[in-house]
């Protein structure tokens, strides 16, 4: 699968986002709350 730069770009900063996210709350939330 190819991904053009800019959704690539996107995908990573959300993907990135999550992670983030995720650390912070150890857990508490269930990733559908957090999206």
């Amino acid at each position: 699968m190819k991904l053009d730069k800019d959704r690539r770009d996107l995908v990573e900063r959300k993907a990135a986002g999550r992670a983030k996210a995720l650390g912070v709350l150890k857990g508490k939330h269930t990733e559908e709350s957090v999206a």
